[in-house]
């Protein structure tokens, strides 16, 4: 789930139990590293007294609303519990990027077990202070002024679209946060272009820009996503409208801490944009013309990507590109039968070289059932680094098919065995590049599918 709370400083959230339907609020708050937070609940209406339950996003209490967690990080006191009846207050202070789910209930439900209702005419405001670390200029953190016409971001801000770029909004990421900048408009066919700018250590540079494809989402949304890996980081992000006039727009920052790893273990089911990469250190990138908002995806489906650039980049590979994921809603677009709901990537074939493609490295034919690779007409397929690229995919253990035209699959397999006598891929990864096995039906594996002929589709588990 995205994050309620996602921003320094101040937010207030004013509620109630009026739908009868719950009991307990949960809010997600995401606190960046060396951060504090003070989280105060008040009931304005009703009789109810106040009670703060917190416990991190994968479950760990840290507050029981009396009692806190002492093991040391993040630091956690209870500052009023609130069964005096006024406010309940707990503070936190983490040094690591972490996500915290606050509880918002009353001790009456706590006492009975949360098993009694809690009254409709219970209203209440959660605040919320989180006190971020100051931004110290080094090689990845910018001076104030860096950029003309900076402002700190928040959780949400209203945007004036004009025929140049106005106001650049700001954000100190630190290392390992991913952070989404979502804005949103109206008319939604506005022709919105937007760029990311990155702090290189001395000045800013543009780090990513759309050109303008994205108008085919028609949904009065742009959306991009940002992480550094390696440490602290300054991005800006602002846009304008081509063409027409002024308009207002919502710009939304959400920030979520999220860890480089081989395997998902935590949270792999959130909804997630795929962050646009320093290719040369994450070994993947984008291909022209790509709609940015068609690039949501599971957490798992995201580390598996970043994770096979990585190795790619580690070996001294070319970086491969990713194009469509899933809809910023989870919805199927046009013709597609899958990419729903955040398990699907297509990616680029790589040539010979080691360079992405995004086209038939055959003659293709249309078939009765679709289009394939004619027999024999393969040229200039890259089947080695191809091996090594989907090899990286079978680490994460989540890849449930990789669909590749069967043309393709005899050098693939011819490649898997030169790298297998090289002591590159495990030969227990054999099977899982042999389509003629029967027991490829019942197991991950590459898969013949007609139409990929110029794309790889990468599918996780559900």
């Amino acid at each position: 789930m995205p994050p309620d709370v996602a921003a320094c400083g101040p937010t207030t959230i004013a509620e109630n139990f009026r739908s009868g339907r719950y009991n307990v609020h949960r809010y997600r708050v995401a606190l960046p590293a060396g951060s504090a937070v003070r989280i105060e609940l008040q009931i304005t209406a009703g009789a109810a007294l106040p009670a703060l339950v917190v416990a991190t996003s994968t479950g760990r209490v840290l507050s029981d609303g009396e009692v806190p967690d002492l093991s040391g990080n993040p630091e956690v006191v209870v500052e009023r519990s609130g069964r005096g009846g006024g406010s309940a207050v707990v503070r936190l202070r983490t040094t690591d990027a972490l996500e915290i789910d606050v509880f918002v209930t009353s001790w009456e439900v706590v006492d009975a077990g949360f098993e009694r209702p809690i009254p409709t005419t219970t209203d209440y405001a959660l605040s919320v202070r989180v006190d971020c670390p100051p931004p110290v200029p080094g090689a990845g953190l910018a001076p104030r002024g860096t950029v003309a016409d900076e402002v700190d971001a928040v959780a949400m801000q209203d945007v004036a679209l004009d025929a140049t770029f106005g106001r650049a909004f700001r954000v100190d990421a630190a290392g390992g946060e991913h952070v989404t900048f979502r804005l949103e408009f109206a008319p939604s066919t506005a022709d919105i272009r937007w760029e990311v700018l990155r702090f290189d250590g001395t000045v800013a540079q543009v780090h990513v820009r759309n050109d303008g494809d994205d108008l085919r989402e028609m949904d009065g949304l742009r959306a991009v996503a940002v992480l550094d890996r390696g440490g602290s980081r300054t991005y800006w992000f602002r846009a304008r409208r081509e063409g027409g006039a002024s308009l207002r727009g919502t710009l939304r920052v959400e920030r979520a801490p999220f860890i480089d790893a081989v395997q998902c273990t935590v949270d792999c089911s959130r909804f997630m944009l795929l962050p646009q990469a320093d290719t040369s250190l994450d070994g993947y990138g984008v291909p022209g013309h790509t709609i940015y908002p068609w690039q949501f995806g599971r957490r798992d489906l995201i580390m598996a990507l970043r994770h096979a650039g990585r190795r790619t980049a580690a070996n001294a590979g070319g970086p491969y590109t990713v194009k469509d994921l899933s809809r910023h809603d989870g919805r199927v677009w046009y013709a597609h039968s899958t990419h729903d709901n955040g398990f699907h990537a297509d990616l680029s074939l790589l040539n010979a070289a080691g360079d992405p493609v995004w086209g038939a490295l055959c003659t293709p034919v249309t078939t009765a059932s679709g289009d394939v690779c004619a027999r024999g007409s393969v040229r200039n397929f890259g089947a080695e680094p191809m091996a090594r690229l989907i090899d990286a995919l079978f680490d994460s253990g989540r890849i449930t098919w990789v669909l590749l035209d069967a043309e393709y699959h005899a050098p693939l397999l011819e490649a898997v065995d030169r790298l297998i006598a090289l002591g590159v891929i495990a030969p227990a990864r054999r099977p899982l590049f042999d389509a003629t096995t029967p027991a490829c039906s019942g197991r991950p594996c590459v898969r013949h599918v007609v139409s990929h002929y110029h794309h790889v589709h990468v599918a996780v588990v559900p």
